[in-house]
């Protein structure tokens, strides 16, 4: 354990199963536009296409923002990691061909965060298709028991 009050040390939250509707908090990034090698057309293939990318994450939420420093990030999701992730290592990423593998990509690295309990991405590819404002995908994972 560090001394740093920004550690990236998780601690994890109790699990039980009381039957009882839960509190919970959603962490977000929105309208992320990063350029990614993706689609299954010709042109898709050429160069790089900006996608929009919306994230959320949910997880249980046991009052203690009141209670503790607002900078003590272990207690939350830290979205910064998410965020470079996706502009360092997906945008480098060679071609994928389908928005739906991207999605299972992000879904996959936000569940690895054991508080996540669901995860949904919406990907858009803006003014793809003539007339539209865009075309894409929302995928939500939630955690197995």
């Amino acid at each position: 354990m560090t001394n740093s009050k920004h550690s990236a040390e998780i601690i994890p939250l109790p699990r039980e199963d009381t039957g009882v509707k839960e509190d919970t908090i959603c962490i977000f990034l929105r309208d992320i536009e990063v350029p990614l090698r993706v689609g299954v057309y010709d042109r898709e293939m050429q160069r790089p296409q900006t996608v929009r990318i919306n994230i959320e994450m949910h997880m249980r939420l046991n009052h203690h923002f009141a209670e503790r420093s607002a900078a003590d990030i272990r207690h939350s999701i830290n979205y910064a990691g998410l965020h470079g992730y996706i502009f360092n290592e997906l945008a480098a990423a060679p071609h994928i061909p389908l928005l739906e593998t991207v999605a299972e990509m992000i879904l996959s690295r936000c569940l690895a965060d054991p508080r996540v309990d669901r995860a949904e991405v919406r990907l858009e590819k803006p003014a793809v298709l003539a007339g539209t404002a865009g075309a894409g995908v929302v995928m939500t994972r939630h955690r197995r028991p």
